[in-house]
């Protein structure tokens, strides 16, 4: 992340909010300005408009849903384990080409209001439950 903000010629701020259960030791983070962000995603969320994450975590869920843009990065030797997978809200990433890419396609596309769209299109909340009946007069 740090070598991708130095290719954009924009200022970016990185801000790193570890796992709970998973810090790291920031005196071995050597690679430029970063602030750790120690709140829980639920204090945060509203602070900011861009999320990178790993692969396989709830956190891009929280931000997808909080209608945050969402950029995980994949190894793209291992399958795609993000909740997420096949949303095309999201973008996921395996080079810091791609990443310089999203982060541009991000500024392009700022201001953006995702918040309903995502919260609509990711869970089924008609009161009726048309998909739940559908289900159950097809297993009679």
């Amino acid at each position: 992340i740090f070598i991708t903000c130095s290719v954009i010629s924009e200022r970016i701020k990185i801000f790193i909010k570890w796992h709970p259960y998973c810090t790291i030791d920031s005196s071995e983070l050597h690679y430029g300005k970063y602030t750790i962000v120690k709140q829980p995603l639920s204090a945060i969320m509203n602070e900011y408009d861009l999320v990178f994450t790993s692969n396989a975590t709830n956190a891009a869920l929280d931000a997808y849903l909080s209608g945050k843009c969402v950029i995980s990065m994949l190894d793209p030797n291992y399958f795609n384990m993000s909740p997420l997978r096949g949303h095309g809200k999201v973008q996921f990433v395996s080079t810091k080409d791609e990443l310089v890419d999203a982060i541009l396609n991000y500024r392009n596309h700022h201001g953006l209001n995702l918040k309903d769209e995502c919260v609509k299109n990711f869970f089924y909340t008609d009161k009726k439950l048309p998909k739940w009946r559908m289900v159950i007069s097809h297993n009679q």
